[in-house]
């Protein structure tokens, strides 16, 4: 989510109007833009999406309430009075109680900043994303100044014209920086002259004044709060982060901090609440000296709250607890707190600040804010947790809104909606009813305790608007099968925080929204890439990421991240990526803070054309140690994991202008993005078939991250092409290992039966096999290719001159070879899976099937069952030899080992001669074919709901890739004994899974999928598999 995160105190953020957050201060500054002159290279990168409000858009008379104001104001001799539209806390959200701007104006944007006169002028002052919704909502008796043109005054110019000299100017002490009430007095002197001066800022005390006019102010909430499980998230106890804070307060020389940013005392303590929407906080303050800790809090919250005197027993931490309402004047009357330096933090308030001696104020960030950013393991994991979940909700309806797109119509009556009880889909597609359809069905999904935002949804122009927002009054453009949505939207969950931005269109995209799209596209993977040294700073980052948009002259005014809490708030600081962090900072006196590892941050560029669309593409990504390392130990490497799981829309991705990198990326966090939500898709079925809603998201994700190398020429001949010297390369002689049966061949070619059987493509009549080069030997190859097949047969022949196969797939029911005799039997240490791919044989380029291969088994006695073939004479084993190495090694891919195997009973035997089952032999060395990773058709492992939809739709020159299952099951069924049937849910769930697809396949009237059902049900298991 783009957001502007106000958070620096104020020195150079009020001279320059940005609105950017570095982790000790979470308001965003709406009074400070119009101090002084705004520097527009940095105020670009800082724009903010409007909140929701709960103040309808409408204009009424705020006559009777600013005439309320100018007395109270009066009676304090004062000429004017500053409202900015912070609370106390400084929060990004502000509770009804704190909508003063709102009641005062009725304005009801998140940013601005009110002076009142007491004579007869009122000014509201917003930068351009609400000069609209300011101009309909402020009345008469309000001027609107628009912040960013260049003829609308600041705040201190605009005072010295409407006020006499020596006027007293009026500031509520709780909702204004320290330092910035320091900075605006010397904004206002420098503005007036020398005989025009003499004006001041007065801290009114007691009560804001707008309180005061304010007859039915909403009360301040007291919510439950709850305690975050320790061992399941929190990771630390609140004692045990009490003394690492008292650590670093020691290494500052100081006695005391005081602590107001919510997040802060949430985090520290364990504890969550609700009274602001969208953050889980409650309202508190915090004094900590090196014997205690004093919380401000309201902590009488009813039977649903923690126990605060119970939560805080602690024989060697002290807690005590005081009403919220006292803060103020506890500061005041207590001295012994600050009997030694205090530990202020950058953005306090003036009333705490001026609460302590000048000499014993250290200004600096909060040790807290850093402390919080970097993630413990526990709530490392329960942030993974948090966006699986929501990816999955998010992908639920996005799947739904392509239904609905399909449909023709648009019509959400005419599909199934998600599987979300009790709540209905939309009647018609508006950006505001499928907000509301998107919000029911994120606060459905498990853990999600609400919103960390309010949903942004701007379909076509409005997607241009960086903080669009639908509002209350229900007026949002309609969505149409030719629409260019943007969502922006995220969830607090029990185990983290989440936020995601996903671009689709509803239909066929033109030649420059694809373009455009793409080029968002490569600057995210740019920075999702990236590897990177520790404690590099986001304005570094920054740059990498715009870097690919700016060679084609495109650009993003907001920042490329934000730090993001652990169900805490969704823009946390002290880290953040934005053009002008460092110089902002640097201004303060303050280094830009570095990236570390288990912080978490977004990646979010975007393309905004005004008027026709815009496009943002957003994951929550956390720092990892790069996986290659560093060259340096002493400095250590970064990179970034993504934590959220949505694919990016394949339509809108041109692939041809993709370099290899980024291809790659894609369909690596494609292939993740499969395997994690499929998982909790049938992790969340709990072995139960799946509804038609949860098939159809299956269903969307699998096309949705096709890898985008289908459709191109994938290099499939390129497993036939080969050096016509490769055959004349026999001086190495080979090295003992996997895949060289037993030992070292010695013939006087020296070559690998790996070489042998990977090189020699020709078939004995100089043809070229599946379009490969025609490579028709000479006399001395073809001599030389005999003499290693006579010197491989020698090899693997126990003295008797025979060739024993083993075969656990195909090989069962499709040898194509001469053989004497058969049986089936096991060999052992194996497991089977089908993690390679077919492209020829039960499958195409396009669509590979899989098929079976061997993985070795923790457990050495694990079985897996198939079939022995013997094969007699030198001719037969040259044609044996011959038809394996194609079918097997240079089309399927495998390779080849030596195994034991143990014969169970005969299948075959020839005529000349019986064999009894008592005169089975006890073991036979027999090779065998093994896909291993590494060659070009390997799959590998993947959710088993990719595998059965790969099974169960793959059709190659063979027959369909569901056949060849059945006949693996149905050999099992008749040969493996009973008691050799073990508890193995991996062919169970692939059964269960293809027959659904199947089943599924038939009731759509598709191609239909002929399958008998074996029972395996009653079986225990199949131990092999």
């Amino acid at each position: 989510m783009v957001k502007e995160q106000a958070f620096f105190c104020l020195l150079y953020l009020l001279a320059n109007f940005l609105r950017i957050r570095v982790g000790f201060l979470t308001g965003k500054f709406g009074f400070v833009k119009s101090l002084g002159k705004p520097l527009s290279s940095c105020t670009k990168f800082c724009t903010a999406h409007s909140s929701a409000s709960s103040f309808p858009m409408r204009t009424f008379d705020s006559e009777e309430r600013l005439a309320l104001l100018r007395q109270e104001m009066k009676s304090r001799q004062l000429g004017a009075f500053i409202l900015p539209m912070e609370d106390s806390h400084f929060s990004e959200y502000l509770a009804a109680a704190d909508k003063r701007i709102a009641f005062i104006s009725g304005f009801t944007g998140s940013a601005g900043t009110a002076v009142i006169t007491a004579a007869d002028k009122a000014a509201l002052w917003t930068d351009g994303r609400y000069h609209n919704q300011a101009a309909q909502e402020l009345d008469k008796n309000w001027i609107l100044m628009r912040e960013g043109r260049p003829d609308v005054p600041t705040i201190p110019a605009w005072l010295v014209q409407v006020t006499r000299p020596g006027c007293r100017i009026g500031f509520d002490p709780q909702q204004m920086p320290f330092n910035g009430v320091d900075f605006m007095q010397r904004q206002l002197d420098a503005v007036a002259t020398e005989v025009d001066s003499n004006r001041s800022f007065v801290p009114i005390e007691g009560a804001n004044l707008v309180d005061l006019v304010w007859k039915d102010r909403p009360s301040r909430p007291t919510n439950p709060i709850r305690a975050v499980p320790l061992e399941s998230f929190a990771g630390y106890s609140w004692e045990q982060k009490l003394d690492t804070l008292r650590e670093q307060m020691k290494t500052k020389g100081v006695t005391a901090l005081v602590i107001f940013q919510l997040d802060e005392i949430a985090w520290l303590f364990n504890l969550r609440g609700s009274d602001i929407n969208y953050n889980p906080l409650f309202f508190s303050y915090v004094v900590a000296t090196m014997d205690d800790v004093h919380l401000f809090v309201e902590w009488r919250r009813g039977l649903n709250s923690v126990d605060f005197v119970e939560y805080f027993k602690s024989p060697l931490h002290r807690v005590l607890l005081h009403p919220y309402e006292e803060f103020s004047s506890w500061l005041n009357s207590n001295s012994a707190w600050r009997s030694g330096r205090v530990w202020l933090p950058s953005s306090s308030s003036y009333m705490i600040a001026s609460a302590v001696p000048e000499k014993q104020r250290l200004f600096d960030i909060s040790p807290l804010s850093s402390l919080k950013a970097v993630k413990n393991p526990r709530e490392v994991e329960g942030m993974r947790l948090s966006n699986l979940v929501d990816s999955l909700a998010l992908c639920d309806f996005l799947a739904w809104l392509e239904d609905v797109a399909e449909s023709g119509g648009m019509d959400p009556t005419a599909v199934t909606p998600c599987d979300v009880p009790g709540v209905e889909p939309p009647k018609v597609v508006t950006e505001a009813s499928v907000t509301a359809y998107l919000n029911e069905i994120r606060l459905a999904a498990d853990g999600c305790l609400g919103l960390s935002f309010p949903t942004i949804p701007g379909a076509d122009a409005n997607g241009a608007i960086i903080h669009y927002d639908v509002g209350e009054s229900g007026d949002s453009s309609q969505l149409t099968g030719n629409s260019l949505f943007l969502l922006d939207s995220g969830g607090q969950y029990t185990t983290g925080t989440t936020d995601v931005t996903r671009t689709v269109h509803l239909g066929v995209p033109t030649e420059e929204q694809v373009a455009d799209y793409t080029e968002v596209l490569k600057a995210h993977a740019s920075l999702a890439t990236l590897t990177f040294p520790d404690n590099t700073t986001g304005t570094k980052l920054d740059v990498v990421c715009r870097a690919s948009m700016w060679r084609d002259r495109r650009d993003f005014p907001h920042g490329t991240g934000h730090g993001v809490g652990a169900n805490l708030c969704v823009h946390e600081g002290p880290i953040g990526m934005s053009g002008c962090r460092s110089q902002a900072l640097s201004a303060m006196g303050i280094a830009e803070p570095g990236i570390h590892k288990n912080m978490v941050l977004t990646i979010e560029p975007g393309y905004y054309l005004t008027g026709k669309y815009g496009i943002r593409l957003e994951n929550v990504v956390l720092v990892v140690e790069s996986p290659q390392g560093s060259r340096d130990s002493a400095t250590p490497f970064l990179s970034f994991e993504a934590l959220t799981l949505v694919p990016f829309q394949r339509r809108l991705i041109d692939v041809a202008v993709l370099d290899k990198e980024t291809v790659m990326w894609v369909d690596a966090y494609h292939s993740k993005v499969r395997e994690r939500l499929l998982t909790r898709v049938a992790f969340e079925a709990e072995h139960k078939s799946l509804s038609v809603a949860r098939r159809r998201t299956r269903d969307w994700i699998l096309r949705e991250t096709e890898p985008l190398c289908h459709g191109l020429d994938r290099p499939y001949k390129a497993l036939l092409e080969i050096s016509t010297s490769v055959c004349t390369e026999h001086t190495h002689a080979p090295k003992r290992g996997r895949g060289l049966i037993g030992q070292t061949p010695t013939s006087q070619w020296g070559l690998t039966l790996v070489n042998l059987f990977s090189h020699c493509i020709w078939t004995g009549q100089g043809e070229s096999i599946q379009g490969g080069p025609s490579m028709a030997p000479n006399q001395d190859e073809r001599s030389a290719s005999i003499a290693e097949r006579v010197c491989f047969t020698q090899m693997i022949c126990p003295g008797n001159g025979k060739l024993y196969i083993f075969g656990y797939g195909s090989l069962i029911w499709r040898p194509n070879i001469s053989y004497t005799r058969s049986w089936s039997g096991y060999i052992k240490g194996y497991k089977i899976r089908f993690y390679q791919g077919t492209t020829t044989h039960r499958g195409t380029p396009q669509y590979p099937g899989r098929v079976v291969t061997l993985l070795p088994s923790k457990n050495k006695e694990a079985r897996v069952w198939g079939k022995a073939y013997e094969v007699d004479g030198a001719e037969q084993i040259n044609a044996a030899i011959e038809h394996l190495a194609e079918r097997e090694m240079i089309l399927g891919g495998y390779k080849f080992d030596e195994v034991s195997f143990f014969p169970r009973r005969v299948i075959h035997e020839n005529p000349e001669g019986q064999q009894n089952e008592s005169q089975l032999p006890d073991v036979i060395r027999a090779f065998v074919y093994i896909a291993e990773p590494g060659n070009d058709q390997y799959l590998g492992k993947a959710p088993l709901e990719v595998q059965a939809h790969q099974i169960a739709t793959a059709v190659g020159h063979c027959g369909r890739n569901v056949e060849y299952l059945q006949k693996l099951v149905d050999f099992i069924n008749s040969e493996v004994p009973k008691n050799d049937i073990r508890n193995d849910q991996y062919i169970l769930n692939l059964w269960r899974l293809v027959k659904e697809y199947s089943h599924n396949a038939e009731s759509h009237n598709d191609d239909k999928v002929s399958i008998k059902f074996i029972n395996l049900t009653s079986a225990n298991s199949v131990s092999s598999f």
